[in-house]
């Protein structure tokens, strides 16, 4: 009996040297992987600042905080920053890493994206097809706020998410599939908020949900080389579905989206309208022609080219680059 004690003590005590062993092997492997990243991103000409990095977590987690980090493109196309960055993982969940931020800034796309928020958490897993999604939701985040969106201001979200499906191998360049360039991003993005405008006070939330995926090079940043490569090389937004809805009306659709020569949207899209006359009231706050008589429900064909965006044959709307 005492022998078979000495075995399960001694057993138990080889067991926690080993667990010891991997943990500190894998939080060590862990913060040089952080290290080597932001060092190779830099040598890519990413602007990179940050502060310590260091791991910790022991003996549940294995966490990688990253203090002060700021990163940014070439022409700060798009810049992110925040007070710290923590990376948690276990030993038994080698692909699956979630991502604590806190006090978080963004800007992008020429400041028409600005959003802060005070702590947000990502999650990240790899799949066994070398596909990896990053998933964001509002139960996770505090205190943010979406200070420009596409040029509005829309402040306080109420509920939002955003899933990304992308390929963490390279791509197969030979393989061009036809007219348009391979598959480089999925997307899944929601969000609901409290209509601000005076002309639509008292209207109640406005909500967006769209799917789409991404086609042709993958862009290192938000500029006009950068641009005019990803729709030279085949280039295509994909929407195969998005719906809005706000005022007591609700639009849903699909459409397919490139660039022209001056940076302005080139396609198509095909768009269902309830409630009409209350989209309208929408239309006419976003600098939109109203539909004026339209039936309630409608069906319109969009074509968005020569910087107008123009219904069956009306232009009701001019249309901006994304890029100055």
């Amino acid at each position: 009996m005492l022998n078979q004690f000495r075995l399960i003590i001694g057993v138990l005590v080889v067991a926690v040297l080993v667990y010891c062993g991997l943990w500190y092997t894998a939080a060590f492997q862990a913060e040089k992987d952080v290290t080597r990243m932001l060092a190779t991103w830099r040598d890519q000409g990413i602007f990179i600042q940050h502060g310590s990095v260091k791991h910790g977590g022991f003996p549940y987690r294995i966490t990688v905080t990253v203090d002060s980090p700021t990163i940014a493109t070439r022409t700060k196309g798009l810049t992110v920053s925040a007070s710290s960055i923590e990376l948690i993982s276990h030993l038994w969940t080698p692909n699956h890493w979630l991502a604590e931020t806190v006090g978080l800034k963004v800007r992008a796309a020429q400041d028409n994206f600005d959003i802060t928020a005070d702590t947000l958490l990502a999650s990240y897993r790899l799949h066994n097809d070398g596909k990896a999604v990053v998933a964001f939701d509002s139960t996770a985040a505090s205190g943010l706020i979406v200070n420009q969106f596409l040029g509005r201001e829309i402040k306080t979200v109420k509920d939002w998410s955003l899933f990304l499906r992308f390929s963490t191998e390279a791509q197969n360049t030979d393989d061009d599939g036809g007219l348009y360039g391979a598959r480089i991003l999925d997307f899944k993005a929601g969000a609901e908020w409290q209509i601000t405008e005076d002309t639509l006070e008292k209207r109640g939330d406005a909500a967006l949900m769209i799917e789409a995926g991404v086609n042709g090079p993958a862009l290192d940043d938000w500029s006009k080389d950068q641009l005019t490569a990803w729709a030279s090389e085949g280039g295509l937004m994909e929407i195969s579905r998005f719906e809005y809805t706000a005022a007591g009306a609700r639009v849903t659709g699909n459409a397919s989206l490139t660039l022209d020569s001056n940076f302005k949207p080139l396609g198509s899209a095909s768009v269902k309208i309830t409630n009409t006359e209350n989209l309208n009231s929408t239309l006419a706050a976003l600098g939109i022609t109203p539909l004026e008589g339209a039936p309630a429900n409608s069906e319109l064909s969009l074509m968005a080219q020569n910087g107008e965006l123009i219904a069956d044959t009306t232009v009701v709307a001019t249309l901006k680059p994304v890029i100055q």
